[in-house]
């Protein structure tokens, strides 16, 4: 049976922050990146065109700043925690910058999170979990598709919004192929279940007003708590362990 940790991975988080231009930004590429390095102690950075990246060595945490946005991204965590506490800590050194500012004015900041759980059954079997667990394609359904036609795959995607924004996520059984070669292309293919369930979430609000660094900390904490939870119950509706 999989640990508690190795039932999320595969997953990557990432979190994005856009904003009103601020060109100020530009000016200050190479200080932040090397000051930045150090407050989140990751040893390699690197500034492209208009935005610059701190990562480590492996590119499973890297952060990026540009005059217009700027983002965390972090790869196989094991609790949502870590990645909000890594999000915060950018936020803070953002706001420590006098030209970047105590408040922004926030086009949209979201929180996107993408998994794959290991399925030991045949794929055949997840696709058919998939459908009578979570999307419920009723028999009237069939009857107007066509009786005599044979559900090869399914993918469902919806749009929700709750009392802290709108979410769209996107849930379907997986090869280890397709996994490889449309949502995890950076990972080692033997390192993909070969059958697993996908799941991804991007919960976002578009404000499109002034926020603090605290009012940003706040969305990212609650989106990635809600986000990571709503998955965990995904998976077990339909994968039930």
């Amino acid at each position: 049976m999989a640990t508690q940790q190795h039932q999320f991975l595969p997953n990557d988080c990432a979190f994005q922050l856009r904003y009103s231009p601020n060109a100020r930004v530009l000016d200050h590429r190479g200080d932040w990146a090397m000051r930045l390095s150090k407050h989140l102690e990751l040893s390699e950075w690197g500034i492209i065109d208009n935005r610059f990246d701190v990562y480590d060595k492996g590119r499973t945490i890297q952060a990026t700043v540009e005059f217009n946005a700027c983002g965390m991204f972090m790869v196989d965590v094991d609790d949502h925690s870590k990645f909000h506490k890594k999000a915060y800590s950018l936020l803070c050194f953002l706001e420590s910058c006098p030209e970047f500012g105590e408040k922004v004015n926030v086009l949209r900041l979201g929180v996107k999170l993408r998994f794959c759980t290991r399925f030991s059954g045949p794929f055949e079997q997840l696709r058919d979990h998939v459908k009578d667990r979570y999307c419920d394609l009723k028999q009237d359904g069939y009857s107007v598709i066509g009786n005599d036609v044979e559900l090869m795959d399914v993918g469902v995607p919806f749009n929700f919004k709750d009392e802290y924004g709108e979410f769209y996520t996107h849930c379907g059984p997986m090869r280890r192929k397709q996994l490889k070669e449309q949502f995890f292309k950076n990972r080692e293919e033997s390192a993909l279940h070969d059958v697993g369930l996908y799941y991804y979430i991007d919960y976002f609000v578009k404000p499109e007003k002034e926020m603090t660094v605290g009012e940003i900390a706040s969305k990212v904490e609650v989106f990635s708590r809600e986000a990571w939870n709503r998955h965990q119950r995904i998976r077990k509706l339909i994968v039930k362990g």
